[in-house]
């Protein structure tokens, strides 16, 4: 399971990494109920539409696709404990 959140504003009380606390959140509770292997969550992705908002950083749709391409191709390689 690889939680994907995001750093963007979530108004006055919430912090930041709210979506990331989330996904962390939900990724693991699937991966005790279905012997999921967890990573470590990508903390950075899509949140164009926030930023307008002050602590807001988003990368492209693109660059967020290659990250994940890039960690399953990893996960996948010969020698790999993961699965």
């Amino acid at each position: 399971m690889l939680p994907v959140g995001s750093f963007e504003q979530h108004g006055e009380y919430l912090p930041l990494i709210t979506d990331t606390v989330v996904a962390c959140l939900v990724a693991g509770r699937v991966a005790a109920d279905y012997g999921g292997f967890l990573l470590p969550p990508i903390t950075i992705s899509c949140s164009h539409e926030h930023a307008r908002f002050a602590g807001t950083v988003s990368i492209s749709a693109r660059t967020l696709m290659a990250v994940i391409e890039d960690i399953d191709e990893s996960l996948r390689a010969p020698g790999s404990k993961t699965w």
